[in-house]
């Protein structure tokens, strides 16, 4: 088990047998987008495990930006927060606190020596281009996780 995170812009969907609209996450796929051997590599999704992703968050300084039970990005009540600004300071913050304290992160390597900082830099660099892309590129930019 794991999160289906999407960010991108909103639309709307209606479910065709109860009639019930929700708000959903346009997908896209962007050949320069992030990728490091997943399936959803170059696109606005990611379905990281629910373990791996709060070990990202503990390891970038994130726990709080996706857990706190009033502010988290994982804990918005229908699963959707409108992005702003803040949201990406707080992303390029993180993203450039840990090439700091990782500084080995930028070299080349091969999938086979990858360390979890490694990995973790990615998910990071993941987060970093998408959020920039939608808040550059949407009108209703959003995170999602999908419920």
């Amino acid at each position: 088990m794991g999160y289906t995170l999407k960010i991108g812009q909103a639309i709307t969907c209606t479910d065709p047998e109860t009639g019930i609209e929700r708000i959903d996450c346009e997908k896209v796929f962007i050949e320069d987008a992030p990728a490091f051997g997943e399936v959803t590599d170059h696109t606005n999704v990611r379905k990281p495990s629910y373990s791996a992703w709060e070990d990202l968050a503990t390891a970038s300084g994130l726990y709080d930006f996706f857990f706190d039970p009033g502010y988290g990005l994982l804990n918005a009540l229908d699963g959707v927060t409108v992005l702003s600004i803040v949201h990406k300071t707080t992303i390029d913050q993180a993203c450039a606190d840990y090439a700091q304290k990782y500084p080995t992160v930028f070299s080349v390597k091969d999938e086979a020596s990858f360390s979890a900082e490694d990995f973790y830099f990615e998910r990071l660099r993941w987060l970093k281009f998408w959020m920039d892309w939608a808040l550059e590129n949407c009108s209703r930019p959003v995170f999602m996780n999908e419920q």
